[in-house]
């Protein structure tokens, strides 16, 4: 039986991400990596992928990392993958790349609104089984997200992002069996419109096997 771990945020946990995905056959990361991107240089890349989420180095590429949407198939594992998601701490990071000189905030972290309607034409054309995101729609999104988050950054508790929306217009065409993403820091499984969602916490991580089926959690 051929299995697909999927990790939540890692924030530059090199060590903790490598020692988690080291055994496994197959692996992705879902966004919010970090900066640096040495550790997988000791990983295939035809095994093991990374979705870029809001805090990734969009300056930096390579084999190890899915595109910006579009499926993907790593052994028997097939799934749909759409990058990106919006940085509310984003001012501070624009400001500290002022003052510092230190940069950790790319616009290139959602999708345009070009990219978006090819993102979802394609989706809605495949209408796939399995969904891998870094963000979420807002169904999910509401029902999970922080508003006073939102509110110490500044930002309206309502806030209804790019990325959520494109995300959100994919489910109203099509509902896939299983949906997996990360950005929150959040565990939590649930059940939409015959949608299982599955939302990871930092480093965490589940298996699924070729059924789609969660067969392990950590």
């Amino acid at each position: 039986m051929s299995i697909l771990r999927i990790l939540g945020d890692s924030h530059g946990l090199q060590k903790r991400y490598y020692d988690i995905v080291k055994d496994c056959e197959y692996s992705v990361q879902l966004g919010d990596f970090g900066f640096n991107y040495d550790i997988l240089e000791k990983l295939n890349f035809e095994n093991h992928k990374v979705l870029k989420g809001n805090h990734d180095n969009y300056d930096k590429d390579g084999p190890h990392f899915l595109g910006d949407f579009g499926p993907c198939q790593l052994g028997p594992h097939l799934f749909f993958f759409i990058r990106g998601g919006f940085s509310i701490d984003k001012k501070f990071r624009i400001e500290q790349e002022k003052k510092w000189g230190i940069k950790s905030y790319w616009e290139q972290e959602e999708l345009t609104a070009e990219e978006s309607i090819e993102a979802i034409q394609l989706y809605n054309k495949i209408k796939p089984d399995f969904v891998l995101s870094h963000d979420v729609c807002t169904d999910i999104s509401e029902k999970i997200g922080r508003p006073e988050i939102l509110i110490y950054f500044g930002w309206n508790p309502g806030l209804i992002t790019p990325t959520q929306e494109t995300l959100q217009t994919m489910f109203e065409l099509h509902q896939p069996k299983l949906w997996v993403f990360a950005h929150y820091h959040y565990n939590c499984t649930l059940e939409l419109n015959g949608t299982k969602f599955v939302g990871l916490g930092e480093l965490n991580w589940v298996d699924i096997d070729e059924q789609l089926e969660i067969v392990r959690r950590g």
